[in-house]
């Protein structure tokens, strides 16, 4: 474990508006736990198990088994508490049978060219992994966290806050790049529904673009991952649109307190919106702020405009959510776009 992560989990664990002593000997099962934001709350529940003496076990679903051996290393891959198994919702089915306080749902299809290429399996994937566990949480009466995306609000296109009702640019349908956020409201209905007939306890976190320590600076093409490769190899970022769709970030840890104060103290069968607000800004500013301030200046910002026929780009949008209903849990965000950065290359 790198310094920068070490240093994250020590804050976690001082934030005192999560009641961390709730999570005394509870049983976890987190699906897509060698993502992203899963390799942080592995790593966090782990920390927080030790430094508080909480007995927390965890059953982590996974692909692959190297990724998970190498990302986690002995601590935890080693830990009687911890088993991983290695396989798809399918065939980890047969394995629900213990009961589980809380079912995090993280595993998702993450990449926009898959959503056009792969459109059938991007939507097949989500409503059947989410039914199943769904399921199993009813059958256990656990606590069920869906990870959904600000992509469910569709394509808004002015400076407007959007809270968790706003309903005023829906995605869509008659193209294939809306497989992923039409899959992803309909697994929200899914969880409602599951709610209201069944009791199953819900939370949906409608989360924005997330980064820091984790992100695999080699092979993640995703926008702010392009953006640090320019800046470690010195060369200027080339940018393929305008760059004038906006959106709020934020980091990896800022999103495991934030399901940690939902989880723990957030209000059932409700959709929280989670972002940095102060981090509101255009990817062409995003753009310029890597180039000013972690390249010291020494790359720019270039245009290569092209059109194509069958884009894997959502159109320009203002994605500017509104996290007040989060913020009343009394959570707020540790890190600012700059650090976000920072700490993402040098972890």
């Amino acid at each position: 474990m790198g310094s920068i992560l070490s240093e994250d989990l020590e804050i976690l664990s001082n934030l005192n508006f999560i009641p961390f002593e709730k999570l005394k000997s509870k049983r976890f099962l987190i699906t897509g736990a060698t993502g992203l934001i899963g390799y942080n709350l592995v790593n966090a529940l782990n920390f927080l198990s030790n430094k508080y003496n909480l007995d927390i076990r965890i059953l982590c679903l996974i692909r692959n088994y190297e990724k998970a051996k190498y990302l986690f290393g002995d601590e935890i891959i080693k830990n009687p508490k911890y088993d991983f198994f290695d396989g798809d919702i399918d065939t980890a089915i047969n394995i629900f049978h213990t009961k589980y306080d809380y079912i995090i749902h993280l595993a998702s299809q993450t990449s926009s060219r898959s959503f056009v290429e792969s459109p059938v399996e991007t939507i097949d994937f989500a409503l059947t992994a989410t039914k199943k566990l769904l399921e199993a949480a009813k059958k256990f009466k656990s606590k069920f966290i869906y990870f959904s995306s600000m992509e469910i609000y569709g394509t808004p296109a002015a400076d407007v806050k959007i809270d968790e009702d706003y309903t005023g640019s829906a995605p869509l349908t008659m193209t294939a790049r809306s497989s992923y956020c039409e899959a992803k409201r309909l697994c929200e209905t899914l969880c409602r529904s599951y709610f209201e007939e069944y009791n199953v306890p819900v939370f949906v976190l409608r989360l924005t673009q997330t980064f820091g320590p984790g992100v695999n600076l080699e092979t993640d093409n995703r926008v702010f991952a392009q953006f640090a490769r320019s800046a470690i190899n010195n060369e200027n970022i080339v940018l393929k649109t305008k760059g004038e769709t906006k959106r709020s970030y934020l980091y990896t840890m800022d999103a495991v307190s934030a399901l940690l104060a939902i989880m723990l103290k957030g209000h059932k069968g409700e959709a929280y919106n989670i972002a940095n607000e102060n981090t509101y800004c255009s990817i062409f500013e995003m753009a310029q702020l890597v180039c000013d301030k972690v390249a010291k200046g020494n790359i720019q910002v270039k245009l290569d405009i092209h059109e194509d026929g069958k884009s894997i780009y959502l159109p320009t949008l203002h994605m500017d959510l509104d996290t007040k209903k989060l913020r009343r849990l009394k959570w707020y965000p540790t890190r600012n776009l700059e650090e976000m950065f920072y700490r993402m290359i040098e972890a």
